[in-house]
């Protein structure tokens, strides 16, 4: 199990902070041993490893929340398709009950023919118009829990092993445009929605966007990640890896995990 990760019952003195250091320019190495020697600790941090636990060893929840988008009807959250029906206790909200739960990434809420609906989730399709005929949004928004920092930047390098969000529609038909669109203010806003949307699951630890082939995060409950990551699953020679146009290997943390 790539997750289960030993090492030695004691750290030195001078032993490096896992959630402080960054590898060298040779990570990733070509084995998992050079891979693992490229962070001054010795091995590439598990993912989700600076997350705190709880009592039971499940990840904890986390009182540093960030909404990342909030404005009504005009925000990715507010637009996404497929998300999920939840039906909340008397007296909460539907924003109120996302920011609660590390699980909950966005929210709706949607009023139709005069009842309130809440609906949470990742979201896909997040630039066009909710297709729920009648129905109108009232509030929404993309939540980030806890905080990140970036380990390695993957523009130009194309990682085995995400999860799609979403496809090259995003950036319409003209192939021309999206191999020359990195100036254009709608790759802009993709590269900003395609960060977003892994920074909302918490544990997404890798996010790419190719102008070729879409958005793309990981998600180890679908497809679990290679570790440490080598040059067999990130890559830099690869034919599809040019039009990576930006992407980041990140590190989750929480500050102020609840008790």
């Amino acid at each position: 199990d790539p997750y289960f990760v030993a090492g030695p019952p004691a750290c030195g003195a001078g032993a490096a902070d896992v959630c402080a250091e960054l590898p060298s320019g040779t990570f990733p190495g070509a084995t998992r041993a050079e891979s693992h020697a490229a962070f001054p600790s010795g091995f590439q941090p598990p993912y989700l490893e600076c997350w705190p636990r709880d009592i039971h060893g499940w990840l904890a929840e986390c009182k540093d929340v960030k909404v990342m988008d909030d404005a009504p009807k005009t925000t990715w959250a507010a637009a996404c398709s497929d998300m999920q029906l939840v039906n909340l206790d008397v007296g909460d909200t539907c924003a109120n009950s996302c920011q609660r739960s590390i699980r909950c990434s966005a929210y709706q809420e949607v009023q139709t023919m005069g009842l309130t609906q809440c609906y949470q989730g990742i979201g896909t399709k997040c630039w066009t118009v909710r297709p729920v005929p009648g129905a109108t949004v009232v509030d929404g928004g993309r939540i980030q829990h806890g905080t990140y920092r970036a380990l390695k930047k993957l523009d130009g390098y194309q990682l085995k092993g995400l999860v799609r969000a979403w496809g090259p529609e995003r950036f319409g038909t003209d192939t021309i445009a999206r191999a020359n669109a990195l100036s254009q203010p709608a790759v802009q806003s993709a590269i900003k929605e395609c960060k977003a949307v892994c920074l909302s699951y918490v544990m997404c630890e890798a996010w790419q966007l190719s102008l070729q082939l879409g958005c793309f995060y990981m998600d180890p409950e679908v497809r679990p990640l290679e570790f440490p990551l080598t040059t067999k699953t990130l890559r830099n020679t690869s034919i599809g890896a040019p039009f990576f146009v930006d992407g980041e290997l990140l590190q989750r943390m929480c500050r102020d995990a609840a008790p």
